[in-house]
């Protein structure tokens, strides 16, 4: 039977791409949309990326292919069978850790065996040449499903901006500058009391003193990608729906109530509650610059999902922020804290507070002092790693 059987056509390397590396990475994105706001992905970006990554990565795979047999014939033979086995590999492997609970050295015997069972499938059978054929819609059907349905649907194809009732006629319209600590609960704040500790705390105490002091207040969600919407709208989630922390989710929000009056200047490093029409600016610039960060850190979750677990200890951690996960490896982070860390996001807002003939909101997100602790009271940096939830595999 062997004998008889053609080469794999070049259009099953699409198939195979498509199951061992598209699909999965489609499958967290979808469930993890905070990942597109943290990226600052949006409409043409996640088409971009969509393409790139069901279509673009595979053809460079095949071109490859394809030289060197051009190049060679034994040589391109040999690099075909190594590609189909290799895709298969990850196909098998990636289901095998994820749908099992077995200690990993017998998933990974158990993964082995699966695999040899399929290249033996595919190499020597026309059955299993003839399901990837059949299989073959799904190359397209895969980035569909992602892109089309939501929440990616609605970063994709964003309503019209909302823009709420216009706030009440005010004599004055006062500059605004409102602050989010993420994880910075009031008994941290305290004395043990009801007071702020003046001694560790200065410049709250004084803050409090002067102003109206809300001891209760609390966020109703837990994760940041849930408790912002909340706290930027005074409404409470749908409960068993868990939308994407966006404006088109949230079209009524402080900063749509408020963009026909006042001027925008808006740090939001995990949410994109802020509409184009109201803040334009971009954190990260180009549109390469967005898709190559992107890329990146998607490479990063790939790996920890086909990786056998005592394997991921070594990749760059997926479970502490939501981008840049290169930059939490100690050895990364030293370098590039000051470009990309939480301290500069605080710098650079600060220097932006500056008096305007127009009233301006000022508003930022920190993530400080959320976890990973990292900084001394005085600022310098250390290196100590907790763990926060990120994506979960």
């Amino acid at each position: 039977m062997q004998a008889n059987l053609k080469p794999p056509p070049t259009y099953h390397l699409f198939v195979l791409w498509g199951f061992a590396v598209a699909q999965p990475v489609f499958d967290l994105l979808g469930r993890y949309p905070a990942f597109l706001s943290a990226h600052e992905l949006k409409g043409a970006h996640i088409a971009i990326l969509a393409a790139v990554l069901s279509l673009g990565f595979p053809a460079v795979l095949w071109g490859i292919v394809w030289f060197a047999g051009k190049l060679h014939r034994a040589a391109g033979a040999l690099l075909h069978s190594v590609v189909f086995t290799g895709l298969l590999a990850l196909m098998v492997f990636g289901a095998v850790w994820k749908l099992t609970s077995l200690p990993w050295l017998v998933a990974g015997i158990l993964g082995l065996l699966v695999w040899a069972l399929a290249v033996w499938g595919y190499a020597a059978t026309r059955a299993g040449r003839t399901l990837a054929t059949v299989l073959t819609p799904a190359v397209l059907v895969f980035p569909a499903v992602f892109l089309f349905t939501q929440p990616v649907s609605k970063y994709l194809f964003p309503p019209e901006p909302v823009r709420g009732a216009p706030p009440p006629a005010a004599q004055s319209t006062p500059p605004i500058v409102m602050l989010v600590f993420d994880e910075l609960p009031t008994s941290a704040l305290t004395d043990g009391g009801p007071t702020i500790d003046a001694e560790r705390f200065p410049n709250f105490a004084r803050l409090a003193e002067r102003s109206y002091w809300f001891r209760n207040a609390t966020a109703v969600e837990t994760r940041t990608e849930q408790a912002l919407p909340a706290i930027l709208t005074g409404r409470y989630r749908n409960p068993g729906r868990v939308p994407g922390p966006t404006a088109s989710e949230f079209p009524r929000n402080l900063f749509t109530l408020l963009s026909g009056t006042y001027r925008m200047r808006v740090s939001e490093p995990i949410t994109d509650l802020c509409p184009e029409t109201a803040c334009a600016q971009s954190l990260h610039g180009t549109l390469w610059e967005t898709l190559r960060r992107a890329l990146a850190d998607m490479r990063t979750v790939y790996l920890h999902t086909i990786a056998p677990p005592p394997w991921r200890a070594k990749l760059p951690p997926i479970n502490q922020a939501w981008a840049d996960f290169g930059l939490l490896k100690i050895d990364h982070r030293a370098a590039e804290i000051d470009n990309y860390g939480r301290h500069r996001q605080a710098r650079e807002f600060i220097e932006s507070i500056q008096a305007s003939p127009e009233p301006v909101l000022y508003f930022m997100h920190s993530n400080l002092p959320h976890l990973p602790y990292e900084y001394f009271p005085s600022g310098t940096l250390y290196f100590r790693h907790a763990l926060i939830r990120g994506i979960d595999k």
